[in-house]
């Protein structure tokens, strides 16, 4: 039969899958460089992942509502 080469095609997909994945969080990108994270915690390891300092951003300074979020640039 051809269960083994439908098999291994399967098998060949699955690890192209898994090895495109991104890590997934909870910061968005806004606009012009804006970020939204729900946790600073959050915002300041997206910033580190990079090796790039992180900013708070007050939301009146952004013109926008954080709702339920801390706003921050990593410059």
């Amino acid at each position: 039969m051809h269960a083994q080469p439908l098999l291994a095609s399967c098998l060949l997909l699955t690890a192209l899958i898994a090895g495109c994945s991104v890590p997934v969080t909870g910061v968005i990108r806004l606009y012009d460089g804006l970020l939204k994270a729900p946790t600073q915690q959050e915002a300041e390891a997206f910033c580190a992942k990079d090796g790039a300092p992180f900013r708070l951003v007050k939301p009146e300074d952004a013109a926008l509502d954080a709702q339920q979020g801390v706003l921050f640039r990593c410059d």
